[in-house]
C-alpha cells in the first residue's frame, strides 16, 4: 500500500509541476521533434499544393542520398487524402511517417522532415532548398499608398 501512494504522491507531483517533455513548446512548433534534428520543413499551406506533393518523391530520393535515419511528420490537421498521400511516398522510400495530432495554433507546419541526431540546419524550407524543383513561392505585397494618395481618390 505504502508503494501506490508513493506512486500517486509522484504522479500528482509531476502534474502540478507541468510538462514532463524537455523544451515542450520547440516539441509543437516543430511536430513532436527539436529543431535541431530537421532536415526539412513544408508549411501547412505549401503541403496543400500540387507542385509540392507531386515533387516529395523528389525530394525525399535527394535527401535519402545525404541522411541517414530520416522520418517524416505529418500535421494531423491537413486533409487525410494529402496526408496519405505523404505517407504512402514515404513508405516507398523506407522511410517511417507518423500522422501527429496537434492544434492548428501549435505548428505551422504541415509536414517536417528530420533526423533522429541534431544536424543544425540553417536553411530547411523546401521552397529555399528545392527551389530548382518548384516555382519560388508566391510573396504577395500589398504596395503602400501615400497618404494624399489615398486622400484623393
Amino acid at each position: 500500500m505504502r508503494d501506490m501512494d508513493t506512486n500517486i504522491n509522484d504522479r500528482l507531483e509531476r502534474s502540478a509541476l507541468g510538462e514532463g517533455r524537455f523544451n515542450p513548446d520547440e516539441q509543437k512548433k516543430y511536430l513532436n521533434t527539436f529543431r535541431e534534428r530537421i532536415i526539412l520543413t513544408i508549411d501547412f499551406e505549401d503541403a496543400k499544393k500540387k507542385e509540392v506533393i507531386d515533387n516529395f518523391d523528389a525530394v525525399l530520393s535527394d535527401l535519402a542520398g545525404k541522411y541517414e535515419n530520416m522520418a517524416v511528420k505529418i500535421n494531423g490537421n491537413l486533409d487525410d487524402n494529402i496526408s496519405t498521400k505523404y505517407a504512402k511516398i514515404a513508405k516507398t522510400h523506407g522511410i517511417p511517417a507518423s500522422i501527429i495530432s496537434t492544434s492548428l495554433t501549435a505548428s505551422r507546419f504541415g509536414v517536417i522532415i528530420h533526423s533522429n541526431t541534431a544536424l543544425n540546419a540553417d536553411h530547411f524550407d523546401i521552397y529555399e532548398r528545392y527551389n530548382n524543383l518548384l516555382k519560388a513561392k508566391e510573396v504577395i505585397k500589398k504596395k503602400k499608398e501615400g497618404f494624399l494618395k489615398r486622400l484623393f481618390k
